[in-house]
């Protein structure tokens, strides 16, 4: 039995937004999630980030 599905609209962003990612910026943007080895904490940590920014 396969659990795989497509990813939402949000996780092909992130996907996207990772692969554009140079080291440098995988790296600080890791550490902000706490190092958890995720790209998708990495995500929201980069979301929550502009939404703090934006004042939202």
């Amino acid at each position: 039995m396969t659990t795989e599905r497509e990813p939402t609209t949000d996780e092909q962003r992130g996907i996207e937004w990772w692969n554009a990612l140079d080291e440098d910026a995988r790296r600080y943007w890791m550490r902000q999630a706490k190092d958890s080895g995720r790209a998708a904490d990495a995500w929201e940590a980069y979301k929550q980030a502009r939404e703090t920014a934006s004042g939202a």
